[in-house]
């Protein structure tokens, strides 16, 4: 059975791609908020990139597969009151097509 990766073994793996990722990325501003056990084996990491974009990543090396997800906080418990209706609307323009 496979255990959690240390903290130890999670910052080696991180010194591996982060420094790459600030120098190319063009913003420096880079910030590892948490590290999230998920499941007995992998670990879920928490970026905050100088943009305010929040990345998370899970390294799992079983198979070489890569997969990516892109998660919009948008719907009806994220509208401001006076304007609603608005994640309703984009709905029928994803699922249309549009």
């Amino acid at each position: 059975m496979t255990t959690v990766p240390s903290p130890a073994s999670l910052a080696a793996r991180r010194s591996k791609w982060l420094p790459a990722l600030a120098q190319n990325g063009g913003q420096a501003a880079i910030t590892h908020e948490r590290s999230v056990p998920f499941g007995p084996a992998l670990t879920v990491e928490c970026f905050r990139l100088g943009n305010g974009l929040r990345v998370l990543v899970c390294e799992d090396h079983s198979a070489p597969v890569v997969a990516y997800h892109t998660w919009y906080r948008v719907g009806s418990r994220h509208e401001r009151v006076g304007k609603t209706g608005l994640a309703h609307l984009f709905e029928h323009l994803m699922f249309n097509e549009t």
